[in-house]
């Protein structure tokens, strides 16, 4: 049974554990409602550990009255669905690049998590748990066309030099971008030598966007604007290009070659080219580059043991021990 809304903010009678503070989750608008109303798997199994470790957890709006008063106070936050108050020391919490599994992340989510800067070694990946994990996540979601966003209806697609998935930001908003729009579509493009290329714009782009998507690509032959499920695009896709989207990180799965061009936290598994030049080579020797690489593991390492899965049985404790983390150890108990 999920909590209650009441429950959520339930002051425990105990007060152990964590020095007697409260863990405060500053919430975005669009996640406050549903996490009040324990529709959230990650925060009602949170708010359960917590509870039961005597732990009391608030809900408030991200920026609100209450959020800045409770900011200054000396609670744990948590921070879901926006940036932080400037000075606040807070876990990150938010969806991954794969639908169940959650940051919960001292740095930030998605490129500004501190996944980016760890150290994969896969020498330190068990083997057969990576890739009974890898089959079951990727079957799983291959299978029913699952991805963060709906997909059409898969179909098979020509076979393509390269699949181009972008993000639903401008340029300009894309942190740590090495190359533009324009650079990676026109790159990639000659890399293939009049071979298909596809280019997916982002459904949720603002049309103005995209309007500049189809004029850029309206002259180039062996472009195909598609708007086919990422899955089948990356299937008939040699490599596949992005900024740093979650369709590139789901392009793993297949295990193709990926090609980031701006900061992204799964950058251990890409190529990343510095400008043109570079994207063209990545292009063109892709494939060969990343024969070898270890992409079950990878993703098992990625997902399994750096992200959290409400799903899990381990998923509150995990959950408990990066909140315990992140406290000082005075207050640990």
């Amino acid at each position: 049974m999920q909590p209650s809304a009441a429950s959520l903010d339930a002051r425990p009678k105990r007060r152990a554990g964590l020095g007697g503070r409260s863990v405060v989750v500053h919430a975005a608008l669009p996640w406050l409602a549903p996490i009040r109303g324990g529709q959230v798997p990650f925060f009602t199994g949170l708010a359960r550990r917590l509870a039961a470790k005597g732990v009391a957890m608030r809900v408030t709006a991200l920026g609100g009255a209450a959020s800045q008063v409770l900011a200054e106070q000396d609670h744990l936050h948590v921070v879901v669905g926006g940036p932080a108050p400037r000075g606040m020391n807070a876990l990150h919490a938010g969806p991954a690049h794969v639908p169940g599994f959650w940051y919960l992340d001292g740095a930030g989510t998605k490129e500004n998590s501190s996944i980016r800067c760890k150290r994969f070694d896969p020498g330190r990946v068990d083997g057969a748990e990576a890739e009974h994990f890898f089959n079951e996540v990727s079957g799983f979601m291959l299978r029913e066309n699952v991805s963060n966003l709906p997909q059409p209806a898969r179909a098979p697609q020509e076979e393509a030099a390269a699949a181009i998935f972008l993000q639903r930001r401008a340029d300009e908003e894309v942190s740590g971008r090495r190359l533009s729009t324009e650079e990676m579509i026109r790159g990639t493009t000659e890399a293939a030598a009049g071979r298909p290329v596809f280019v997916k714009p982002h459904p949720d782009s603002a049309p103005r966007l995209i309007r500049r998507i189809e004029a850029l690509c309206e002259g180039l032959e062996n472009v195909r604007l598609s708007r086919a499920s990422i899955h089948d695009l990356a299937q008939a896709a040699e490599v596949v290009v992005t900024h740093a989207s979650s369709a590139g990180f789901e392009a793993l799965m297949q295990k193709k070659p990926v090609i980031t061009c701006a900061a992204a936290d799964y950058r251990h598994a890409t190529l990343s080219p510095r400008d043109t030049a570079d994207l063209r080579l990545a292009v063109r020797e892709g494939a060969r580059e990343m024969a070898d690489f270890p992409f079950g593991k990878y993703f098992y390492w990625f997902l399994g043991r750096q992200c959290l899965e409400p799903r899990d049985a381990a998923f509150e404790e995990r959950a408990w021990a990066r909140i315990r983390e992140s406290a000082p150890a005075r207050a640990r108990g």
